[in-house]
């Protein structure tokens, strides 16, 4: 079975992490947005389906920022208008925001020209931009063009479909939009398997559980090759492995009790009963290997010949208490060790 660590969870499906799970395709990819910025090319769009790794390549790109880059992040709230995204903008960069609109750009504005003068880029970033209004894409796609300063550039992650939403607000009617985006690929069988393994290696587990080949062939054509996905469904697989462990030790804890018990019981049961068949009246001792029976007070003989025919028949405690003699015996290999 496997040995975890229960601080650290494989595959979290309800939150995000930082593990980078890196493939040539990925790091081609991450490559390519790196050289957008760095031409100061905007916008730049990571796109892909939910759950293909998206924020994840977004994160990898953050953590590796030049030196030059001012990062700039803002949520994509869906009930963001225009002058929201400014403000929270400016609120991030600590600019006027009690303002005028104009006044903010114009505070933002200055704020770009003190980065061009350093030699530095700012970099506004947002994860998941298809939750946005129409007009707050429109407000963001055109920002730049309202600057006098053009060290800005703006990176986004959304869904396919955005790329067509900001082709719209970009585009010169006749002209193709400049964008710049890159897709995310989906991860084939053999991928989706080192994922799973380098997963579990990650948090501290060994072995590869309820994963067999049949089980992983059957993830990655369900999950469609999607991290997120193959997340959710693996983590689906080891709480069902988890709870069958949890039952099998409670079912060896019930059964070490019983067994506890039921020998107590039958030790108990055997020296009752071999107390109650032994014969009232009369001592048992040991000389040398042979028994001898003490009458007490003085018998006739027949009432002697009587008492020792009865002392040779087994009485029924007598015979019960054997059995409950061979079922003591007998407990440990019916119950084995507990197991």
């Amino acid at each position: 079975m496997l040995t975890r660590d229960s601080r650290r969870d494989p595959f979290p499906s309800d939150r995000p992490d930082n593990y980078f799970f890196t493939t040539p395709a990925l790091r081609l990819r991450m490559d390519l947005v790196q050289e957008y910025i760095r031409r100061n090319e905007t916008p730049v769009m990571i796109l892909g389906e939910s759950g293909v790794g998206k924020s994840t390549l977004l994160n990898q790109v953050v953590c590796r920022a030049d030196h030059n880059w001012r990062i700039v992040r803002i949520p994509a709230v869906q009930s963001f208008s225009p002058d929201d995204v400014i403000t929270f903008l400016n609120a991030e960069l600590r600019l006027p925001t009690r303002v005028a609109a104009e006044t903010m750009l114009h505070a933002f504005d200055d704020w770009l020209n003190r980065l061009a003068m350093r030699g530095q880029i700012a970099v506004v970033v947002i994860d998941d931009a298809h939750d946005l209004c129409e007009e707050s894409l429109a407000r963001l796609s055109t920002l730049r063009d309202d600057m006098q300063s053009k060290n800005l550039c703006l990176l986004v992650t959304g869904k396919p479909e955005l790329r067509t939403r900001m082709s719209g607000h970009l585009g010169i009617p006749g002209s193709p939009a400049p964008i710049h985006g890159v897709n995310i690929p989906s991860l084939d069988q053999r991928e989706v398997a080192s994922y799973i393994d380098m997963r579990l290696y990650h948090a501290g587990m060994e072995g590869r559980g309820p994963f067999s080949r049949a089980t992983i062939d059957d993830i990655a054509r369900s999950s469609r090759g999607h991290p997120g996905q193959i997340n959710a469904m693996a983590n689906g697989l080891l709480s069902t492995e988890r709870q069958k462990v949890r039952w099998q030790r409670a079912s060896q804890r019930i059964r070490r009790v019983m067994r506890h018990w039921l020998t107590l019981t039958v030790v108990t049961v055997t020296v009752a009963l071999g107390t109650i068949g032994a014969p009232a009246g009369m001592r048992v001792a040991a000389n040398d290997g042979a028994v001898t029976t003490h009458p007490p007070g003085l018998l006739s003989v027949r009432r002697n010949r009587r008492i020792e025919r009865e002392a040779a028949q087994p009485s029924y405690p007598n015979k019960a208490a054997r059995v409950l003699l061979v079922l003591r015996g007998l407990l440990p290999r019916m119950w084995g060790n507990g197991h």
